[in-house]
């Protein structure tokens, strides 16, 4: 089974408040796809398997899995249920032999034909949201635009990549990055590798983003950006 050579993309890191924002979805959705949680007396199991060697509950998420919660945020925007996202996500790491399957590249290039097998072996076509979009009557399909909105949003070294090594949190027309190997994965404005939280605190302190983006040589609006990362989510 893939899983990536460098540790950095596999270290626990995020805490859960801190990938909820990144995600733009609430703490405890994050908690319930991580930890799992009880209704009714019922357990439902964590979406995300727990750590080999380490059954505790999860407090902190990697970079990867920072990734693979980003497309299940997207699915679960759509009203898809979270059966079906476990099942898909135990399909892919199956049909894509990866511990992460939804973070590597081959989802983004050959997602749509994986998905399309899922959905016939789960005959879930056609009612209901669904995980493709099949665009003609030949049966070609490609990954419907909220997932394709999504994995544009991570960035690969070149096309033999396995693993993304960058995440634009917000877009790639926002100069917000998050890199696994720059400032300990820390939300980045991109041209100066600094982190975002820097900025947030002289805002916080009073200064105006003029006299911020001069004393850390930034533009404007990318002091701007920052500082509307903190206040929306």
């Amino acid at each position: 089974m893939q899983m990536p050579d460098d540790p950095l993309l596999t270290l626990d890191r995020y805490s859960i408040p801190e990938a909820a924002k990144i995600l733009q979805v609430s703490s405890r959705s994050v908690g319930h796809w991580f930890r799992g949680y009880r209704r009714n007396e019922r357990l439902y199991e964590p979406l995300f398997e727990p750590k080999r060697g380490n059954p505790s509950p999860r407090d902190r998420i990697s970079f990867l899995e920072l990734a693979e919660a980003k497309i299940v945020a997207a699915c679960r925007a759509q009203g898809i249920s979270m059966t079906r996202i476990r099942q898909a996500r135990g399909f892919a790491r199956k049909w894509l032999d990866s511990e992460y399957p939804l973070a590597t590249q081959q989802f983004k290039t050959d997602g749509s034909r994986m998905l399309y097998e899922f959905e016939d072996c789960h005959n879930h076509r056609p009612s209901g949201p669904m995980f493709v979009d099949v665009g003609n009557a030949a049966g070609q399909t490609t990954l419907p635009g909220y997932i394709t909105d999504v994995v544009t949003l991570f960035e690969f070294a070149s096309e033999a990549q396995v693993w993304p090594t960058r995440f634009h949190p917000r877009g790639t027309d926002v100069p917000i990055v998050i890199d696994p190997c720059v400032r300990g994965g820390q939300v980045l404005i991109m041209s100066r590798g600094l982190p975002i939280e820097s900025i947030y605190r002289r805002h916080l302190g009073g200064d105006p983003p003029w006299q911020i983006a001069e004393d850390f040589e930034l533009s404007l609006s990318e002091v701007n950006a920052a500082i509307a990362y903190h206040v929306t989510v």
